[in-house]
């Protein structure tokens, strides 16, 4: 899941560099871009938790 928003954070920023003087597409990527930014993160928040349930399942 993870590596879906790093591809789709990457082809809006190419879009971006394609389109930079038309505000009217810019600014529905620059937000389409900053949500899979924070999907990444949470992805990225919710992996970590899991793990460390895991290794505390393991300690007990």
């Amino acid at each position: 899941m993870v590596a879906a928003e790093q591809k789709a954070r990457t082809t809006y920023d190419n879009i971006l560099r394609l389109v930079k003087d038309e505000p009217d597409i810019c600014e529905p990527i620059k937000f389409l871009r900053a949500r899979e930014i924070v999907h990444f993160q949470r992805f990225g928040e919710a992996n970590r938790e899991d793990c460390s349930k895991s290794e505390h399942t393991k300690k007990q």
